[in-house]
């Protein structure tokens, strides 16, 4: 805290920096105001740090908020059933009542706490403030997965990825893989729990007739809805589609569902659109009037009877005729390493443990490919080639194949006696129950 308040001079100072030209006074705004150039960038990354130092704060005085609550009614219904349920309740409403946050915004903090307690260079680099909120999150999870010791070996190198520009989806990613190439196991088991915790699919009222849609689902399950959405709108509409990328989107997920009269065709109003099927009949109803024909023959019921035919005929051949389907999807992906060294990826999603690759291999979803010859993708400096494409999802071959070298992890760690790894900490089923079991424990 020394960086942040300097109280040597035995006054209360004005600033958190001392040598700032933010005041924190309603000052501040014709200051930030004239301010431009590198001073502009530099105080800016200044008071980033110091928010992010006053919110590690303040997630670690939340979880203390919600650990008191939970000690409380641990001591006088601990006796009850369903009592962590109402301490995880109860705690993440005080929280939330105690800070004027959000209810979701409490759980995090909550949760994050409960994780911190047993990553102490985590927590460190949490108050110092030149890490997110999210990325710690993101590494508090990951090495939840892993047993003590191993976690204690992954702690320095989670962190040094944390710090690394990158996207969050990036960092959850690598750090998937690194807990995978650890402890599969620990990594599969962790996986079933998230399913049994977080797998729905939530429809809720929105506003000017809408709907809101949201849910978990597996990972080869959203690729395959997500590969039928892509196919059906390139077979069916044109360049010229007037609707916006999302509402087709949505009307060929309608489609998908069979809703009765959502037939996703193109709506660019061309006759020669390429996407629309022609048909080359003509209609009785526009079929040319022949004219030369005489008015005073004697009607015989013979043409009503000819028209009657062909229009049974015709209808007979639309309903024979099925609607056109897209072509048929091509199967999911799974990249697998036959030596069993590089950790299996679903292509388009990334990094998954090997019990959930075998068995989307055993279905009919998805099919295994073996990785290619990794080596021909490392340059003689050791790294990347620039040939390969390492922006493609799930297709990092090349980084993924020197990853455990460069991060100095060996499967040596592998051989820890697998009987310490009973108690698996995969994120809390209940927050009031993960606060008091750390309680006890500490």
């Amino acid at each position: 805290m020394t960086d942040i308040i300097d109280n040597t001079s035995g006054s209360v100072p004005t600033s958190p920096f001392p040598h700032s030209p933010l005041s924190f006074t309603a000052a501040d705004l014709d200051t930030i105001a004239h301010l431009s150039g590198v001073e502009l960038n530099d105080v800016a990354r200044t008071t980033q740090r110091l928010a992010r130092q006053a919110e590690a704060r303040t997630a670690l005085l939340a979880y203390r908020i919600g650990q008191s609550i939970a000690d409380d009614m641990l001591v006088v219904t601990a006796t009850r059933p369903h009592t962590h349920h109402a301490v995880d309740k109860a705690a993440i409403a005080e929280i939330s009542l105690q800070l004027g946050i959000s209810r979701s915004l409490a759980r995090r903090y909550a949760i994050l706490g409960a994780h911190l307690t047993d990553l102490p260079h985590t927590t460190l680099a949490f108050l110092d403030g030149h890490i997110r909120l999210s990325r710690i999150e993101i590494v508090a999870d990951q090495l939840s997965i892993l047993d003590p010791s191993l976690r204690a070996q992954a702690e320095p190198l989670a962190l040094e990825l944390a710090r690394r520009t990158s996207a969050d989806s990036t960092l959850r990613d690598q750090l998937t893989e690194l807990v995978i190439a650890l402890d599969p196991d620990a990594a599969a088991h962790a996986r079933r729990e998230f399913a049994n915790r977080n797998q729905n699919i939530h429809i809720r009222p929105d506003t000017h007739g809408h709907v809101t849609l949201d849910g978990c689902l597996p990972a080869e399950q959203g690729l395959h809805l997500a590969t039928r959405i892509s196919t059906l709108i390139t077979e069916r509409l044109c360049s010229d589609e007037p609707r916006t990328p999302g509402r087709r989107r949505v009307a060929a997920l309608a489609d998908i569902q069979g809703l009765p009269g959502a037939h996703l065709t193109c709506h660019c109003g061309s006759t020669d659109c390429p996407a629309t099927p022609h048909d080359g009949q003509t209609d009785c109803d526009t079929a040319p009037f022949d004219d030369t024909a005489p008015f005073n023959e004697p009607d015989t019921g013979e043409a009503d009877a000819a028209v009657a035919a062909d229009s049974a005929t015709r209808d007979e051949h639309n309903a024979k005729e099925p609607t056109a389907e897209p072509a048929q999807q091509p199967a999911l992906e799974v990249l697998i390493d036959p030596a069993g060294v590089a950790v299996p990826r679903l292509v388009g999603h990334g990094v998954i443990d090997p019990a959930h690759a075998a068995e989307l291999a055993a279905g009919v979803i998805a099919r295994p490919i073996a990785f290619p010859d990794l080596t021909a993708l490392i340059n003689t400096t050791g790294q990347p080639s620039l040939a390969v494409n390492l922006t493609t999802p799930g297709l990092n071959l090349a980084a993924m194949a020197s990853n455990l070298a460069s991060w100095g992890l060996t499967r040596q760690f592998r051989t820890v006696d697998r009987s310490q790894r009973a108690r698996r900490i995969s994120g809390p089923t209940a927050v009031g129950a993960e606060i008091s079991n750390t309680r006890v424990a500490s």
